[in-house]
């Protein structure tokens, strides 16, 4: 992250934060309202609330997803306010949150990285290296193509600075700027007004399979094991909201552990159903690459390892040298529901 500070950020964000709703509570359930940034094929766990919320009921819990309209600060704002309860959001965001006094914990950790460099045809075909060459040679030739992803201190940004620093480049090699927005990545590809993107793996599906641009490097199609297993979507709790529901963030963790058992067990229906009630207009092509990217991705146990979580705090420390991560350690940030063996 810049030297901006994401809790002030996430403060100054509360204002914003007023969309935030509770809902009415169910006879003998526990309404937890968990505000969202993470977005398509990251947010299952959320969707699934929706089109089967008897996963939930049968832990004594009403799950009402809160949409923050793909921001974190804003997720985190309402959170620290108690408009939401818990956040859903990238682990990097939690962790930035920690690091400047906000006293969160992990009670689930849900889902590897879905990150994907797509380069664009005419880009692809300038580096003169096979979109099938051993990956370190594919990742030096990038050295000076535009690339855009999300900003700075993100895990996307984490992700391609790590990239870079694995064949002893760096981030003043790429001609990097900030974009969050779908659709802009999109017409900037076909049009070719950058060279890159590092997205979600299979929202340009469409765009591979017409020719208009490359899949380079793909996380979750195994192209860098080693980052597979970096936790990526987490659900952050209060520690006040722990302390004040006991054994709630537990059945919360079970629950989702029932959640991601039930979308492998049918993948066709629920994939049916989530696309319907949330992305009925989306091509079915793309949906359908997204959504096997996003149940890839997910993690059986909804549990990390130390190692894991050391490593993507290692990886925000490298870019963020001065910072003090002393309370994002393992012990002391992820609950141990959360904590795999």
């Amino acid at each position: 992250m810049t030297r901006k500070s994401f809790v002030r950020a996430a403060v100054a964000a509360a204002g914003l934060a007023s969309f935030a709703i509770a809902a009415p509570a169910a006879a003998d359930n526990t309404v937890i309202r968990v505000g969202y940034s993470t977005l398509l094929n990251t947010g299952f766990h959320l969707y699934m609330a929706e089109v089967e919320p008897s996963l939930y009921a049968a832990h004594g819990i009403e799950l009402v997803p809160v949409d923050m309209r793909a921001n974190a600060a804003n997720c985190i704002a309402a959170m620290l306010a108690g408009e939401v309860d818990l956040c859903s959001v990238s682990t990097p965001s939690g962790i930035f949150a920690s690091i400047e006094g906000a006293d969160l914990r992990a009670t689930a950790v849900l889902q590897g990285p879905l990150a994907q460099i797509y380069l664009t045809d005419t880009a692809a075909a300038a580096t003169g290296v096979s979109p099938d060459a051993p990956v370190a040679e594919r990742i030096a030739a990038m050295r000076g193509i535009s690339l855009v992803t999300a900003a700075p201190g993100t895990l996307y940004y984490n992700l391609v600075a790590q990239m870079m620093r694995s064949v002893d480049l760096s981030m003043d090699d790429l001609r990097y700027s900030t974009l969050v927005d779908g659709t802009a990545m999109r017409e900037g590809l076909v049009n070719e007004a950058f060279d890159s993107v590092l997205w979600s793996a299979g929202a340009f599906a469409d765009l591979e399979a017409s020719g208009d641009i490359v899949g380079w490097i793909s996380v979750p199609n195994g192209d860098i094991p080693e980052m597979a297993a970096l936790p990526t979507v987490t659900v952050f709790a209060p520690q006040t909201w722990v302390d004040a529901n006991p054994g709630l963030a537990d059945n919360l963790h079970a629950a989702f552990v029932d959640v991601i058992a039930a979308l492998r067990a049918d993948p066709v229906r629920y994939s049916a159903e989530i696309k319907a009630r949330n992305f009925p207009d989306m091509p079915q092509l793309v949906w359908d690459a997204a959504f096997a990217a996003g149940l890839s991705g997910l993690w059986n146990s909804a549990q990390v390892s130390e190692a894991g979580w050391n490593a993507i705090v290692d990886m925000q420390r490298a870019n963020n040298p001065n910072a003090n991560f002393e309370t994002a350690s393992f012990e002391t940030m992820v609950l141990p529901a959360a904590r795999a063996n």
